[in-house]
């Protein structure tokens, strides 16, 4: 079990340790980095993992290694080949969640599969 979290916008670092400890439960450690001003992306799992750079893209994926290995650069390879939401759930057949900032078009993109599985949490400050 792990967990997605995240916030766009002014935020301490010590309240994004406080999001990283609300999710514990969901087992593992809380990390998290700045992938762009103002923009967090964090992750609650066994393995302490950042935000990967794919160019202008900051990623980060839950993904069952556990019971499918590989799944974790599957959801990469799915994401990045994908050009709608129906053809990215075509290609994973398991739980995943991943959130994407796209620095170069300012944007988020939150994904999970289509049971919602895997807890993906997010928030916008002013």
């Amino acid at each position: 079990m792990a967990a997605i979290f995240g916030a766009i916008g002014a935020v301490t670092a010590h309240e994004l340790d406080e999001m990283g400890l609300r999710l514990a439960h969901r087992g593992g450690n809380a990390t998290w980095n700045e992938v762009a001003p103002q923009v967090y992306l964090g992750q609650v799992a066994k393995d302490s993992q950042h935000a990967r750079l794919e160019g202008a893209l900051a990623i980060v994926i839950d993904a069952p290694e556990g019971l499918s290995p590989g799944s974790t650069s599957h959801v990469l390879e799915a994401l990045l080949g994908s050009r709608s939401a129906e053809e990215l759930d075509q290609r994973l057949s398991f739980p995943f969640t991943f959130a994407v900032w796209d620095d170069s078009e300012q944007q988020l993109l939150l994904g999970r599969d289509f049971l919602g599985l895997k807890p993906l949490h997010w928030c916008r400050l002013p």
